[in-house]
């Protein structure tokens, strides 16, 4: 799996939670998704390069976790 891949799950997750901002940011070994929610921040990391086909499902089960 390519990030390509985690961006566009990311994205397809994030349209549907109102009132949430959200940015990518590259880190060392990693990706990260900056989540804004009324002035708080929570950061989530995944991969720079892609895993199985569950990668991006299992990452969207972790956004929804951290919701």
């Amino acid at each position: 799996m390519s990030r390509c891949e985690y961006d566009l799950a990311t994205e397809r997750e994030l349209i549907m939670w109102p009132g949430v901002t959200w940015r990518r940011e590259h880190r060392a070994k990693h990706m990260a998704v900056v989540l804004t929610f009324r002035g708080l921040e929570r950061m989530m990391t995944y991969p720079a390069s892609g895993s199985d086909k569950r990668g991006p499902l299992n990452h969207v089960r972790d956004l929804r976790a951290s919701g």
